[in-house]
Formats: structure tokens, C-alpha cells, sequence
């Protein structure tokens, strides 16, 4: 099966369409949810207005942006040779990888961060050879600024976006004044535009990020660590992968290669630490680099029975997440009968005095 999607073929997107609708199939039996987040969010309202919507509707949404993110994401790697060849792992990886939790099935604020990633991340491939990189490094910026604002734990974008262009152009303080410009922009307009409604800077001040400094506990842990082992396992081999067949990649993609890991790196370290209403939901942001970085697994690995078993085990995953495994598996298992032991509440009577 996974041969299947290292084909360059025209085939690879029906697969990919297939794919997505089998190991999203509880979208088909379990209604599907918007994940509103805070009023202090900037998609509040969209997300409130499409709440009200049938959940066939908001299924159709979901998927169609699911697919249009793992093609993007795909197509970039492919066509700026990260690849030899042209191939669809990673959008197979981004697509398997979306089904693991049941909150990674919802419309969130984080689904449409990853939109603002995927662009960043090709943007930063093409600085590497732009013949303007100072108005590139300004929309590098601006992409940066617009993806924290949406997505406040998207912080860290920022941060990665500087680091990225440190490591792909020469330092110049032009093109470094011009990121930072571009990264406050949306934050500045927005700034404006509150204090020319209300006259004052109090509700501006909400959009800001707000750091929540201790570990969050998942409400299903079992899930959780699931797909995390299940995602974290795959990078690292295809990390290993990686480092196998780095020497034979060009300058220019070793180093997006670099800035792919440096990104996945730091959300991972992030996104505990930063305060937000469905935590489980934000770590979605990290499927688009996790992606990336495991299809190495499957597009240079030759153990063919390995791998496709590791495929198995990870549309079982999704399975057995979404249609509550756990449940299911304690209903199957006999318990054993609970025996009461009724204590002797009566009083014995005081020993009888002698005459």
C-alpha cells in the first residue's frame, strides 16, 4: 500500500482522497464539532457562525482542507527537492497522522494555522534563492505575525521564522528590520483599529499571547499517548532516514531540511507552556513538519514488510482512537463480581460488673 503513494502518478491524489475518507470515517457516524475558541481569540466569530452549520457541512470543510494543506505541503517538498523524487508520503503521513485524536477531527483554530505555516515554510524554501530578499523576508514576517495572531500558541512561529532566516541568508540588518516589521504589522493594524472603534488599547491587549507556565494534563491520556508515541516514533526514523541520505542533497536543501526539524522542535517545546482553551487541539500545528520529516521513513526505507505493517498499525491507531477503543475493550473484558462484606455494627455489651 505505501508503494502505492511513491509513485509519481496522477492516481496518487485519488489515493490520497481515499485514504483521507477511510481513517476519517467517524466524520460519517459521529457529528462533527467547531472548536470555538476564546473570545480573546481573532477567529471567534467565524468559528461561532460556523458552529450553527449541518455537520455536513462542516465535515465537507474539514476535509477539503485537510486535503488542500497535505497536497500543499506535498507539492513544496516535492518541487524544491527535498525529494529525489516526486512522491506522496508526506501528504500520506499529514493525512493519517490528522486521524490519530479525535480533537485533531474538529474545525480549530489550529487547522487554520497550519495554513499559515504550510505558506511559511514555502516561503522560507524559496529565500534561499529570491532575487528580492528583503521584500521576501517582510512576507516571511508578516506570514509569521498573522499565524500568532490567529493562533496565539503559534508564538513561536515567530521565533522560528528569525532563526530561519539567520540560517538561510547572510545577517543583514535591513532583512532583519524588515521581519520584524512584517511580524508586528498585524498587531498593529489591529492595535489601530480597536483604538479608532473604542478609544482606548484594553481589548487589543487581550489578543496578545498568555503564557500558562505548568504542564496541562489531556483529558484522554491513553489517546493522547497513542498518537504521540505513534507520531514521535515516525520522526525519529524518518529523522534517521534523513540522516543517511543527508550527504547526497544539494546546500540549499539541507538547510530547508534543517529549518523543517528546527520547526517541528520548537512547537513541540512550545506548545505546553502556552495557555489556551483546548490544549489538545493546538498540537495539531505540529502535524505539517512531523509530516514531512517521517515520509523519509516511508520513501527511502527497503524493508517493505516493515513498513507496510507500521502503516497497518497506524490506520489501526486512528480506529481505534476515534470509535473510543478503550470503551470498547472494557465492555469485552468479563469483570469479576464484587463481594460485599457487611461489618458487624452491632455493640457488645459492657462486661457486668462483680459483686
Amino acid at each position: 500500500m505505501v508503494s502505492l503513494f511513491k509513485e509519481k502518478s496522477s492516481a496518487g491524489v485519488f489515493r490520497l482522497i481515499t485514504l483521507s475518507i477511510f481513517v476519517h470515517i467517524r466524520l460519517f457516524f459521529l457529528p462533527s464539532i467547531v472548536a470555538v475558541p476564546d473570545k480573546s481569540n481573532l477567529l471567534y466569530s467565524l468559528m461561532a457562525s460556523l458552529q450553527n452549520m449541518p455537520s455536513v457541512f462542516i465535515a465537507l470543510i474539514y476535509q477539503a482542507l485537510i486535503l488542500i494543506q497535505a497536497l500543499r505541503l506535498n507539492y513544496l517538498l516535492s518541487n524544491y527537492r527535498l525529494f529525489p523524487n516526486t512522491n506522496f508520503t508526506p501528504a500520506m503521513c499529514f493525512v493519517i497522522f490528522s486521524a490519530l485524536l479525535p480533537q485533531w477531527e474538529n474545525v480549530s483554530a489550529a487547522l487554520i494555522a497550519n495554513l499559515f505555516i504550510i505558506l511559511l515554510i514555502n516561503m522560507l524554501v524559496r529565500l534561499y534563492n529570491s532575487q528580492q530578499p528583503v521584500k521576501s523576508v517582510f512576507n516571511c514576517g508578516l506570514t509569521a505575525g498573522l499565524c500568532a495572531l490567529v493562533f496565539p500558541p503559534g508564538i513561536a512561529i515567530v521565533v522560528f521564522g528569525l532563526i530561519s532566516v539567520l540560517i538561510l541568508r547572510p545577517v543583514k540588518l535591513n532583512e532583519l528590520f524588515a521581519y520584524l516589521t512584517g511580524a508586528i504589522l498585524p498587531y498593529y493594524f489591529l492595535g489601530s483599529i480597536l483604538f479608532l472603534i473604542q478609544g482606548n488599547l484594553k481589548q487589543a491587549v487581550t489578543y496578545l499571547p498568555a503564557s500558562n507556565l505548568h504542564w496541562l494534563v489531556p483529558s484522554d491520556k491513553t489517546y493522547f499517548l497513542i498518537a504521540g508515541i505513534a507520531i514521535l516514533l515516525c520522526v525519529i526514523l524518518g529523522f534517521a532516514y534523513l540522516q543517511n541520505y543527508f550527504g547526497k542533497l544539494v546546500i540549499s536543501a539541507r538547510k530547508q531540511w534543517i529549518i523543517l526539524v528546527l520547526l517541528f522542535v520548537l512547537l513541540a517545546l512550545t506548545i505546553p507552556f502556552v495557555k489556551d482553551k483546548d490544549w489538545t487541539s493546538a498540537w495539531f500545528v505540529v502535524i505539517p513538519t512531523a509530516s514531512a520529516v517521517a515520509a523519509n521513513l516511508f520513501y527511502y526505507s527497503k524493508r517493505k514488510i516493515a513498513v507496510a505493517l507500521l502503516f497497518w498499525l497506524l490506520i489501526i491507531a486512528c480506529l481505534f482512537n476515534n470509535f473510543d477503543g478503550m470503551s470498547l475493550l472494557r465492555s469485552l473484558t468479563p469483570q469479576k463480581p464484587q463481594i460485599e462484606i457487611k461489618k458487624n455494627t452491632q455493640k457488645h455489651p459492657p462486661n457486668a460488673k462483680k459483686l
